[in-house]
């Protein structure tokens, strides 16, 4: 029987469900993951024709998009590091970013490092200590929690299109007005970035917080068998990204007889196309598991390198038909590897894992590609250039049966 109500006493009232903690996050979400995108697409690939511009050869650029991403391995570690120990990826991603910033535009001081490789090489290589990239992903999982395979795909589809519309953008800005404007437009969205994570982002959003991180518990997954193979899947997938897309403008723009407008308009196609594979990524994890999906990502990388080999200066346009072939080669393959490193991760070390598989794919891989790219593209030309990376992207497919994975995800 329920207690009576005594007089004077207010009457209870039902309690209200609680508002999920993730939905005003994702706002936020979709904002910081638009303006990243949207600064990284103003210097990115746009990285390469600053270089070019300032005289450097392709093996100096290829020194420096080889060697950048190797720092960049050992400091974005030693961030997510501190972040998943400290309980603060706010805190690191602010310093990390704003630092980050301020290094990168001293490439726009021209009397510091006009036409001068040591200086340039030095001040890029200063940057990559501010490398972070991981902890806004892991944070990202964290706010979605249990719908992480189909919530985190709407909310990385936000980082395609920033990186489409921009590099659009800036491509055509850049053929008008040189490259200036890059460095603007860059430290103007990050300037924005910092300003919405300390405004607006609670210090301890990420729910692994509550757990304390287990040093005995991420060394047993770091010399695990499942992770190990996996990361070595993605560092060959990786070495392959470097060979061919780390100097692909230099391809497009010397060999081909293109422009910063159609290098944007080669990243905005590529980009637009992650669109529908990224809002559709739960379904695709659901039905084709994570193997099929990296499997699926192999195969259309091959293609679009084979096409590459036809091309001349005047079918050079056909790149954007091959361009369409992104979606099913980096979408699937993110949504795929992401939520593999979400699965395999201990407690409280989520930034860590997420890390470890943005820096194999982003640095590690690509860094030895590009020097090896740089390389062949010296030595042999561009015909074996190319070649390289398909040869690159054919040992997973090979090898395939041979890493596969004890675990399916589905």
């Amino acid at each position: 029987m329920d207690e009576q109500q005594q007089p004077g006493q207010a009457t209870p009232q039902p309690e209200q469900p609680a508002e999920p903690r993730a939905t005003a996050p994702l706002c936020l979400l979709r904002l910081l993951f638009l303006l990243a995108s949207l600064s990284t697409s103003s210097w990115g690939r746009f990285g390469q024709v600053f270089y070019h511009d300032q005289g450097l050869s392709t093996v100096q650029i290829g020194a420096i998009e080889g060697l950048m991403p190797l720092v960049g391995v050992v400091a974005s570690t030693c961030w997510a590091g501190v972040a998943d120990v400290y309980g603060a990826p706010k805190r690191v991603y602010l310093a990390t970013t704003t630092l980050g910033t301020g290094a990168l535009l001293l490439l726009a001081w021209k009397r510091l490092v006009r036409r001068d490789f040591a200086r340039i090489f030095a001040v890029s290589l200063f940057m990559k200590l501010f490398s972070s990239g991981g902890i806004l992903d892991a944070y990202a999982l964290d706010c979605v929690g249990g719908r992480a395979a189909s919530a985190y795909g709407r909310l990385r589809l936000w980082g395609s299109l920033g990186w489409g519309g921009g590099a659009l953008l800036m491509g055509y800005v850049n053929t008008k007005c040189g490259f200036g404007p890059n460095f603007a437009v860059y430290g103007a969205c990050n300037l924005a970035l910092v300003v919405a994570l300390a405004a607006a982002v609670p210090n301890d959003a990420r729910r692994a917080a509550a757990a304390k991180p287990s040093g005995a518990a991420l060394r047993r997954v770091a010399t695990s068998g499942p992770l190990l193979r996996f990361l070595l899947e993605i560092f060959v997938f990786g070495m392959a990204i470097g060979v061919v897309e780390r100097l692909l403008f230099l391809y497009v723009i010397d060999d081909l007889g293109g422009d910063t407008t159609l290098c944007g308009l080669i990243v905005f196609v590529s980009s637009m196309c992650n669109i529908p594979v990224f809002q559709n990524a739960g379904y695709l994890l659901e039905r084709l598991g994570h193997d099929r999906l990296m499997m699926v990502s192999q195969l259309c990388y091959c293609t679009r390198v084979v096409g590459y080999t036809f091309l001349r200066e005047d079918t050079r346009y056909w790149i954007l038909a091959l361009e369409t072939l992104h979606g099913f080669c980096f979408a699937t393959l993110w949504v795929a590897a992401v939520e593999r490193a979400r699965l395999l991760a201990p407690d409280g070390w989520g930034a860590s894992l997420q890390t470890a598989l943005q820096t194999t794919y982003y640095s590690l891989g690509p860094g030895c590609g590009a020097l090896l790219g740089g390389y062949v593209w010296r030595e042999l030309g561009v015909p074996s250039f190319v070649q390289s990376a398909r040869a690159d992207e054919e040992h997973p497919l090979t090898l395939f049966h041979t890493i596969k994975h004890g675990d399916q995800l589905h």
